[in-house]
């Protein structure tokens, strides 16, 4: 029930690179965040976010938001979405900025790790789940202090920093069915297949090729394609352009091709 949420004064995310809202609220005393579509007066509530709540509601893991819950306004067409509030920073904040203290390479391999974890538990399901936007942004990373316990008894607890990773917005996830068409995805992160064949059903496998993306970019600090420009981008990922063995390296094209 809406009157179970009490939210709290709030600027609307900024980081978030579609049209939706999310504000900080208490339900039943436990923390949340409730996501809602930003839009005009009088139209329907976009489709993906109701796609998001059909996906969501079945999930369960550590390394996947949790969903508490959902208000729905029939009368005006409205939804908002009642979710876990993870206390962290986006992974895109995380790795390659300046943030203190900063990621070493146990932690960079801690995000990755998670979201492998997580997109196992996808799409090991029956049917399989294609998360579909696998990229920084849709990642939250939570900070944890890991005690060491051989020091307990000399009275001195060092600890050492631990994260975690937790996989967000599930707008444009698909559960794997005969007739499940692709919405899309990131261009810098998606897949080839994703643009280059129209009207092919979504599979895990643009997944893994978007985790591959995601573990370059934990590893190196650079975004994939980092050099390329958006037009370049664009042509080769609608080809499905693959690099093949004879392919040599050269000075107009980065070390990282589109495979």
């Amino acid at each position: 029930d809406h009157r179970d949420l009490h939210s709290f004064p709030t600027r609307r995310s900024s980081d978030l690179k579609f049209p939706r809202a999310v504000v900080c609220a208490a339900m039943h005393g436990t923390p949340v965040a409730v996501k809602f579509p930003l839009r005009s007066i009088g139209s329907k509530a976009p489709a993906d976010i109701g796609n998001e709540l059909r996906i969501l509601r079945k999930l369960r893991h550590p390394n996947i938001v949790m969903f508490h819950g959902a208000c729905i306004n029939f009368e005006h067409q409205n939804i908002a979405l009642v979710l876990e509030r993870v206390d962290g920073i986006s992974m895109d904040n995380y790795v390659g900025c300046s943030v203190e203290p900063a990621p070493t390479s146990e932690t960079r391999a801690q995000c990755v790790v998670g979201v492998c974890r997580a997109l196992m538990y996808l799409h090991s399901r029956i049917p399989s789940i294609v998360h579909g936007d696998i990229k920084p942004e849709n990642i939250m990373i939570e900070h944890h202090s890991e005690v060491n316990s051989n020091c307990a008894n000399s009275g001195q607890m060092p600890s050492r920093a631990s994260v975690n990773a937790k996989l967000l917005d599930f707008g444009l996830s698909r559960v794997q069915t005969r007739r499940t068409k692709s919405l899309g995805g990131t261009l810098r992160w998606a897949a080839p297949e994703v643009f280059s064949r129209r009207g092919a059903r979504p599979q895990p496998a643009a997944d893994v090729y978007s985790f591959g993306c995601l573990v370059y970019f934990a590893a190196t600090d650079e975004l994939p394609l980092a050099s390329w420009p958006k037009k370049a981008i664009v042509t080769a990922k609608r080809r499905g352009v693959r690099r093949s063995k004879s392919t040599r390296l050269n000075s107009s094209h980065p070390r990282y091709l589109v495979c």
